[in-house]
């Protein structure tokens, strides 16, 4: 965690959450990710969103960037010429909370931000969910973490199982994204302790 925030240090733009929620509530979903893009430091890419309505059968989230666009930027081969593409569910932009919608966003401009930096950490899920938390991000999946205790839909419904002894099988940890509950308690520790410094 100290790695990626050492990486980080210099790219943290305002957080404007209530910009977020304005364009959420108007389903002006293409500013929100645009938002979500300047505050994160990434204005100077051609971002494209992509509303689908069906995944293809390779991808089981609810957003997402394409291989190629992330090894493009990871080895510099990236131009202005050709957008990356942030493919994004509709029907899940429109079940569920602002929050959680941002929180997923963020998620995907965290692949692209340390992809952008060169970091093979572009390709681990739950690196990039710490990346998204550490730029600002973490009272939106905090707020995703809470909502999945409620819900069984869409990103936040993945669910980890432990085997355990005892009478029951297993112990179910749901989680926000990729961090489970325990992961997500130790990262907001670690962000309590830094900003402590």
């Amino acid at each position: 965690m100290q790695d990626l925030r050492l990486m980080l240090h210099d790219v943290r733009g305002q957080h404007r959450s209530s910009m977020f929620r304005r364009h959420y509530r108007a389903r002006r979903y293409t500013h929100l990710v645009g938002a979500i893009q300047q505050y994160m430091g990434l204005a100077q890419l051609r971002v494209v969103v992509g509303y689908v309505t069906k995944a293809p059968a390779h991808v089981q989230g609810v957003a997402w960037v394409r291989t190629v666009d992330l090894e493009r930027l990871r080895t510099g081969t990236y131009t202005a010429d050709t957008p990356v593409i942030i493919h994004i569910r509709r029907s899940f932009l429109e079940r569920v909370p602002c929050a959680v919608v941002v929180a997923c966003i963020a998620h995907e401009f965290a692949h692209l931000l340390l992809a952008q930096k060169g970091s093979l950490l572009c390709y681990d899920e739950k690196s990039v969910d710490l990346c998204a938390i550490m730029m600002g991000f973490e009272q939106e999946f905090q707020i995703a973490q809470s909502y999945v205790e409620r819900s069984e839909i869409g990103w936040f419904s993945k669910v980890w199982h432990r085997i355990r002894t005892g009478k029951a099988p297993y112990v179910v940890e749901k989680a926000a994204g990729y961090l489970s509950e325990s992961e997500m308690l130790s990262a907001r520790m670690f962000l309590a302790q830094t900003r402590c410094l």
